[in-house]
């Protein structure tokens, strides 16, 4: 029990301590600070063993603070996917209620994408600020990896991405552990941004 209580405050350790290591590189706070954090709480709180009423009741102003801290809720939408996805593969012989958590959580983070002053707008604002940052401004935090800008900043990257993978991938299809499945489709899914821009 030990044990698994402590895999599962792992997540929500490892996004503070990243998250500090963040500011203190930048020598401020930013947003993008509170959604890393924000993530692994998402994360946290779907593999928890608490009731899905209770999950949801605290997901709520989770989601609403993140998307009006950072406009990346996105992301939650992508983890809870990974998450469902994963566990549907898992549960053939299991109690499909094993579903229920990322199911509901996903759809309140699809809501509450639109709980900001700008409502629908936000796509829309989303959208826009992207197309500026990257055609008009040529931020490179905005321009795909592939661009010469950030071709070279990115090798790092790619050489950690390619070792975790290649450790996720021996845990599950080598070792056979049994919580690896979870990290390895959320590990595969998360790659999807990475294509569209460095960010």
């Amino acid at each position: 029990k030990l044990v698994k209580s402590t895999l599962r405050v792992f997540p929500l350790a490892l996004a503070v301590t990243l998250s500090f290591l963040v500011a203190e590189s930048n020598s401020t706070l930013r947003p993008q600070v509170f959604s890393l954090l924000f993530l692994s709480m998402t994360i946290g709180l779907t593999l928890s063993t608490c009731s899905l009423v209770g999950r949801m009741c605290f997901a709520f102003p989770l989601f609403v603070i993140w998307q009006n801290t950072h406009p990346s809720l996105s992301l939650a939408l992508l983890a809870l996917g990974s998450i469902f996805i994963a566990r549907l593969v898992k549960s053939a012989t299991r109690n499909k209620t094993f579903l229920y958590p990322p199911l509901f959580l996903g759809a309140l983070a699809t809501l509450s994408q639109l709980v900001t002053p700008a409502f629908t707008d936000i796509f829309a604002i989303a959208t826009a600020n992207t197309e500026i940052s990257r055609n008009l401004l040529h931020i490179s935090e905005w321009m795909p990896p592939w661009d010469s800008s950030v071709r070279d900043a990115m090798l790092p990257f790619w050489l950690v991405l390619a070792i975790s993978l290649a450790l996720l991938f021996r845990s599950h299809f080598i070792l056979r552990k049994a919580c690896s499945t979870t990290a390895l489709f959320i590990s595969l899914f998360s790659l999807f941004p990475c294509f569209y821009h460095t960010r």
